[in-house]
């Protein structure tokens, strides 16, 4: 799902006609969720349940969907990891368009050699890599589950993050992770780039470079960030919006994650079966490591669309979601979306005009 040209649909003409603009990308099964979602981002007061819908305990009991049911957020925390960037930019830890930010707090990624599309050469890069490209995807860095060549460059060369299918593999699929090995950001995505900085477009692993570098800059966690700078501004609690492990048994209770057939909280449900990001990472990815109650989310996107400066002066939140891949951005763009969407473990929908802001997708 892109936010980015969600949101920015529904800016300009705020919350009144969110059910008309919103509802529809849901599809049509289950009107109870839709009609919910739409009433509680337009109200003051989130509330209420779903009955169209439930769980399942590890018990093995089953349970209605509650609206403060914790989700695993797969790469809508890349939204989050967003606002913590461009909270970081305002307060002048960071800057957007300067390459020192990257060489003082993400040295790994200058100078990092480009793959050749036949994956048979590695070539320096002419450009330097900004925070701006980091936060639109227009860096040169790719997930490798997209890229066949690049699926192929790892399966040689290093261990992948992710335990997934690779398309155009030899073996259909990753080596195996090791027990007990976790990786941090700065080993789990250390492959090359496939093209020049600033060039054009790939969905990546650029939100999770991007919190760590903050983390670098600010000399604390995305965790304890989003807790401080996003949670505690718009009324999300502690326990509600963790990165992965979720910690406490009253949140865990929750967890919809958290069940017979996920008993660690790995988050299957949403990624697949075969897929074990979050048991493989260390530290806090801010591409796909948090978990959020429903209410919670809401809340984050009720106060971006309101404009509220609760989160992000009016000024940024103006510039977060304009569009900025271009023509050639948004035709690799589509590319790699029609690779998710005929994978039967990614969902999604042909034909709607696509484009790119700093909401990351």
């Amino acid at each position: 799902m892109l936010y980015a040209p969600l949101l920015s649909s529904l800016i300009d003409t705020g919350c009144g006609i969110l059910a008309k603009r919103l509802v529809n990308p849901l599809g049509s099964s289950c009107p109870r969720i839709r009609a919910a979602l739409a009433v509680s981002i337009c109200s003051p007061v989130i509330s209420g349940t779903s009955d169209c819908s439930s769980r399942t305990l590890l018990s093995g009991e089953s349970l209605p969907h509650q609206l403060n049911d914790i989700f695993y957020l797969t790469s809508a925390t890349k939204l989050i990891t967003t606002i913590a960037a461009l909270q970081a930019i305002d307060d002048a830890h960071l800057s957007l368009d300067s390459p020192e930010t990257i060489s003082q707090f993400a040295p790994e990624l200058v100078n990092k050699p480009i793959l050749s599309p036949d994956g048979a050469t590695l070539t320096p890069p002419t450009n330097r890599i900004t925070l701006r490209q980091l936060l639109s995807h227009t860096s040169g860095l790719a997930y490798h589950f997209l890229h066949p060549y690049l699926s192929a460059w790892l399966e040689k060369n290093q261990e992948p993050c992710y335990n997934l299918p690779s398309p155009g593999s030899v073996s259909g699929r990753n080596k195996p992770l090791q027990p007990g090995h976790r990786r941090p950001v700065e080993e789990a995505f250390a492959y090359p780039l496939i093209f020049e900085p600033g060039t054009s477009w790939s969905y990546g692993p650029n939100l999770d470079w991007t919190g760590r570098i903050l983390e670098r800059a600010t000399n604390t966690t995305l965790g304890q960030h989003v807790q401080e700078r996003i949670c505690k501004p718009i009324g999300i609690t502690a326990q509600d919006a963790q990165f992965y492990p979720v910690e406490g048994d009253e949140p865990r209770s929750r967890m919809v994650d958290l069940n017979p057939s996920d008993p660690a909280g790995l988050g299957l449900a949403v990624v697949g079966g075969t897929m074990d990001t979050n048991r493989r990472s260390e530290g806090d990815f801010g591409g796909h490591g948090m978990f959020m109650s429903a209410e919670g989310y809401i809340k984050v996107l009720r106060s971006l669309l309101a404009n509220d400066g609760k989160l992000l002066r009016k000024e940024t939140m103006e510039e977060m979601f304009r569009d900025l891949i271009g023509a050639e951005g948004e035709e690799n763009a589509r590319g790699c979306l029609i690779v998710l969407l005929e994978s039967s473990t990614w969902l999604g929908r042909r034909g709607s005009r696509l484009d790119m802001g700093w909401a990351g997708c």
